[in-house]
């Protein structure tokens, strides 16, 4: 009976916390597309002032949310389980087959997703806005008295007071045409690749282990772009969250700026040796999975995706001491079943 109890508790403990979160999860539908920025400079300027407080804080609750509601059902599962080990005979079995159906009735895992996505869509949003920003602020800037000239006919000096004789239009030089094309079609360009679907932005958030992929797609997408630096700072700097964020606040925002925040990046997450013991940290940190087909796929999703960034490196992961890390993340009858089929097939742990 207790133990029906406390189930029936951390079932409605989960319900409260996945309603919230379908709750955000719909407020956040609202940012799916690419802003329609306002025409009119006034509207457009109090736009991207209130926009991006309003995302920021929704993205704040929903990241809390979906980290309480993931930590509520993973403190849940690990509870049950240790229920199992004081439960006799099939009480404990169909207790847990209870809590895995309540856990697909509620569809939890598509809802962790589901906010997980949101998530990053409003990023992007974020992203979007900081860009158009940089891209009015920019055209203000060339709203100059050289721009006027561009458009502009030419008046007489010497004529009577208070009368103006144009003159024929006087036109820019084929140079200064160029670099007014130039600087209107980069912008739209870059609105284009930032603000259109086709881009997916990566994000950083300060692990080693994930560095190299971070990078690989960032460079492609905006390191090498003909981007000023100021556009690519900014980008770079609205990528990186926590410790990635924490890494770059102190490069005050001057000419070189970017490229001392590259530099800094990769000074700090760009070490094999720090990626090693983070994959080593991740593997330790991992719960003996269970023995369902669906947990035990998982489980090896997961470890090949720690091995995969220090192997890449040309790290030796294939040790002892590696593999007996990769066994202890499944339950004690598939590590005798791995270390039976090992025996059997006269091979040493240092090749498996």
């Amino acid at each position: 009976m207790s133990s029906a109890f406390s189930l029936k508790g951390v079932k409605q403990k989960l319900t409260r916390n996945l309603n919230c979160l379908l709750g955000l999860i719909a407020e956040a539908e609202e940012y799916q597309t690419p802003w329609q920025f306002p025409t009119v400079l006034k509207d457009l300027q109090q736009f991207l002032i209130t926009k991006p407080i309003i995302v920021q804080e929704l993205c704040e609750k929903l990241e809390t949310q979906k980290e309480s509601t993931w930590n509520l059902y993973q403190e849940s599962l690990s509870s049950i389980t240790g229920t199992l080990l004081e439960i006799k005979g099939t009480d404990g079995k169909e207790l847990m087959e209870d809590f895995d159906e309540y856990w697909e009735t509620k569809d939890g895992e598509n809802i962790i997703n589901e906010a997980e996505r949101q998530l990053r869509v409003l990023q992007k949003r974020l992203v979007e806005i900081k860009c158009q920003d940089i891209s009015i602020k920019q055209e203000m800037g060339l709203e100059s008295p050289h721009r006027e000239h561009l458009t502009q006919p030419m008046t007489t000096s010497n004529a009577p007071m208070g009368a103006t004789t144009e003159t024929p239009p006087v036109y820019p030089t084929s140079q200064e045409w160029e670099m007014h094309n130039t600087l209107g079609n980069l912008w739209r360009s870059l609105d284009r690749r930032l603000i259109g679907n086709e881009l997916k932005i990566p994000e950083f958030y300060g692990k080693a282990s994930e560095f190299d992929s971070f990078w690989e797609l960032f460079e492609d997408l905006v390191h090498k772009q003909p981007y000023s630096n100021i556009e690519k700072f900014s980008i770079l700097i609205s990528c990186c969250t926590g410790d990635a964020a924490r890494a770059i606040q102190m490069i005050l925002r001057t000419g070189d700026s970017y490229e001392r925040a590259i530099e800094q990046l990769k000074k700090q997450y760009k070490d094999p040796y720090r990626v090693t013991m983070e994959m080593i940290g991740k593997l330790k940190s991992m719960r003996p999975s269970r023995d369902d087909h669906r947990s035990l796929r998982n489980t090896l999703n997961d470890v090949e995706a720690i091995i995969a960034t220090p192997r890449r490196q040309g790290e030796i992961v294939d040790t002892t001491h590696m593999i007996s890390l990769v066994t202890e993340t499944f339950s004690h009858k598939v590590q005798k079943e791995i270390a039976t089929k090992v025996f059997d097939s006269g091979r040493h742990w240092t090749s498996y």
